[in-house]
């Protein structure tokens, strides 16, 4: 394989840091490997937007170099690894470990090893693969397990038969990687897969863990087909919730993979969720807040959308209706919200949630209250009423820039004078 490839598909960013810690490590006699994840996806030719690396020995007096030298923020962790913060970036840095397991689904004991034993504590072969980092590149390709192999066949493998019993998450990882990259998962790794969820391991690891990982999946650029595979091969009871993939969640999260405004909301994996628990009880909402630990606003979003009488707006939004009606319709609500409406509608009512989407959306007047009280309104709810008055005739084109503002509201402020409002 031509490592100088894969090294020239590394944004200019990360080739940069890559050179500080190299020469670093140099200087200390200590090695570093680029591991995991960017590697397989180097091979695979798909983007690098992260660095995970392991070093041979010394990490701790590695990172207190770094320290030092650079003054970054360093965070160090029991498992013998470290995050370590530049400017815009995070990195991942370990000591190459061994490791052992106490209790099925519990969190590992962890010592110092060698590379070897370091790649057979991974998850999958195809992310135990390793760049020897050097100037400017990559010296060699290191693969103890076959992993370059399973890449190129487009497999999961996992490297240990009692892999999904050392740590359950994995078998919602193993579905989230086949589906991402459109691979299929080893025939021997199949079955141990579904002998583990036969067998309840799920039961062994926190419902907090299983949920860290579910949520992972949602963020995942396509949602739908990770699900149906989750949902065929071990459903969604680890989450202690009654969840059913109905034909309508189905429909929504296929339109959600190729949504036009997935850009425009801030936190994506909340809309699949919003989808997939949009039938549960409160109570049942109240519980699975608790397991993927949601935050505050999220848990708001749920309810919402829960309590939310979805078949009646949507009626509402079945006819042709004006682009101020459409506005009145939907500005109360949250974008997520009417994100999620657009993904369920139909007809003429995605039509017009469409176009508030696209058009409508966050309107903002260029006239401010303020602006309003400089032109002799006295301060009180008129001011309110005028602007919202304004902010329908800027919906219907009949006012398109500041000047067209200020003449309308002194054109309306005069017509309130007159009849006494």
């Amino acid at each position: 394989m031509n490592l100088e490839i894969f090294y020239n598909r590394l944004p200019e960013k990360l080739k940069h840091i890559l050179s500080q810690l190299f020469k670093l490590g140099k200087e200390m006699n200590i090695k570093l490997y680029l591991v995991g994840g960017p590697v397989r996806d180097l091979i695979l030719n798909r983007e690098v937007l992260d660095l995970d690396l392991v070093v041979n020995r010394d990490l701790e007096v590695l990172l207190e170099r770094l320290r030092e030298e650079f003054s970054f923020k360093i965070e160090p962790t029991r498992f013998l690894t470290a995050k370590v913060y530049f400017d815009d970036f995070i990195l991942d840095i370990a000591e190459t470990r061994k490791e052992y397991y106490p209790l099925p689904g519990a969190l590992p004991e962890v010592s110092p090893g060698t590379l070897k034993s370091d790649a057979y504590r991974r998850d999958f072969t195809i992310n135990a693969l390793y760049l020897e980092i050097t100037t400017n590149g990559f010296s060699k390709l290191i693969d103890y397990v076959g992993g370059v192999k399973d890449l190129q066949k487009k497999i999961i493998r996992v490297l240990k038969r009692n892999s999904f019993y050392e740590d359950p998450t994995r078998i919602i990882r193993a579905v989230r990687y086949e589906q991402r990259f459109g691979f299929k998962m080893e025939t021997g790794t199949l079955s141990l897969l579904k002998k583990a969820v036969k067998e309840n391991v799920f039961s062994t690891v926190t419902p907090q863990r299983l949920g860290a990982e579910f949520i992972r999946t949602l963020r995942e650029k396509n949602v739908f087909n990770p699900l149906r595979r989750l949902d065929e091969l071990c459903g969604f009871d680890f989450l202690n919730v009654s969840i059913k993939l109905t034909s309508e969640k189905i429909s929504s999260f296929k339109r959600w993979d190729s949504y036009k405004y997935k850009r425009d909301v801030l936190c994506p994996e909340i809309i699949p969720l919003m989808i997939l628990l949009s039938d549960l009880e409160l109570l049942e909402l109240d519980r699975i807040s608790q397991i993927l630990e949601l935050t505050r606003a999220q848990r708001s979003l749920l309810k919402k959308y829960v309590r939310l009488d979805k078949e009646k707006i949507l009626s509402l939004l079945s006819k042709k209706l004006s682009v101020s009606k459409i506005y009145d319709r939907l500005n109360n609500l949250d974008f997520e919200i009417v994100v999620c409406l657009h993904l369920l509608a139909k007809g003429q009512a995605r039509r017009n949630l469409d176009l508030y989407l696209k058009k409508l959306v966050g309107l903002r007047l260029e006239v401010t209250g303020e602006d309003v009280k400089n032109l002799g309104i006295a301060q009180g709810p008129q001011i309110g009423h005028l602007l919202e008055r304004l902010k329908k005739a800027r919906l219907e084109g009949k006012v398109k820039t500041r000047e067209d503002e200020i003449r309308y509201i002194k054109k309306l402020g005069d017509v309130d004078r007159v009849s006494g409002n």
